[in-house]
């Protein structure tokens, strides 16, 4: 087995899918991305907002050819699944909890394997009836992260060339680790309606349409665009601790006396040096040397990339 090819599964990503005449309409008026561009067989990034603009879930978009699927974390998948029905009203949409539906595991494929196989572009999907492959690579990487979506009632696909692999198993943190280098947020209970979708970057990761017209939260998204200052955007980060802190952890400076918050942990993951994690600081505390996790005076974090070049690292 070669280990720069491996998999893992993702028990945590949950399914919701969107059929119907009017789904994409109907998304239309209540994410941030622009179904009206999404071609068969691609997939976008977006985010589902209230209308004070704060972020739902950021999920990410498969265009089928039996509707819509929408991956997002599955612990908050009811709470957004019953959001979106309130919405519904006379549209002919059709929202269903898909989660049980199909097995989905995160690949990494090193490129003379990617040369050997007919695998989807960036954006784009290979789908059939019980099998949906995309790509979702690390630009910093030359090795490209594939999330592959089976058929849990029916995985047996001989057209599918990925069951041929000898791949290496890796549990979830290796996954976790990548999504996080790359700069991709999730949203759980913790942080659900806690930051804007520039908070977390998605303007930066082409996961907000700022002409695509009128949407639930666009409003305060399109006046921070183009007439607010960003205080807050978010960073990587490592942590001298095993234990990786949990999503909606308070950031504060070891030197504040009175722990005034200067930011909140987005997701985190354990690497072999400690944690690694992605948090939404304050841009006046980026030359802080003294971050920690607040309570644990012995969890020193250190900024280690920012994926916004107006707030570069000193």
């Amino acid at each position: 087995m070669n280990d720069t090819n491996w998999f893992c599964k993702l028990d945590n990503i949950g399914v919701i899918s969107v059929t119907g005449h009017d789904n994409r309409q109907f998304l239309q008026g209540q994410t941030t991305c622009d179904f009206n561009a999404l071609e068969h067989n691609t997939w976008t990034r977006g985010a589902l907002c209230n209308p004070k603009g704060r972020v739902l879930a950021v999920f990410d978009a498969i265009a089928t050819q039996s509707g819509i699927l929408l991956l997002l974390s599955r612990i908050i998948l009811d709470k957004v699944l019953n959001r979106l029905k309130m919405f519904v009203l006379r549209a002919d949409v059709v929202l269903t909890d898909a989660s049980d539906d199909w097995e989905i595991s995160g690949l990494c494929l090193n490129p003379p394997l990617q040369d050997s196989l007919n695998l989807p572009g960036s954006k784009s999907v290979k789908a059939n009836h019980n099998n949906v492959l995309l790509c979702v690579h690390d630009k910093q990487e030359p090795d490209a992260l594939y999330l592959n979506l089976t058929d849990a009632h029916n995985n047996l696909n001989p057209d599918n060339p990925l069951n041929q692999l000898d791949l290496t198993q890796h549990d979830q943190t290796v996954w976790d680790t990548r999504q996080i280098s790359a700069g991709i947020p999730i949203i759980t209970d913790y942080t659900y309606e806690a930051f804007t979708p520039h908070m977390l970057n998605l303007d930066l990761l082409d996961a907000i349409s700022f002409n695509k017209g009128c949407y639930t939260g666009q409003e305060v998204i399109a006046r921070t665009q183009y007439l607010g200052t960003l205080k807050r955007r978010m960073f990587m980060l490592s942590a001298s601790i095993e234990i990786p802190p949990e999503p909606g952890t308070t950031i504060v400076s070891s030197s504040d006396p009175g722990n005034i918050s200067l930011g909140q942990v987005v997701r985190s993951s354990h690497c072999p040096q400690g944690s690694i994690l992605l948090a939404v600081l304050q841009t006046s505390a980026i030359d802080c040397q003294d971050l920690i996790i607040k309570d644990q005076p012995s969890c020193s974090l250190q900024l280690k990339h920012s994926f916004d070049p107006e707030f570069a690292l000193s």
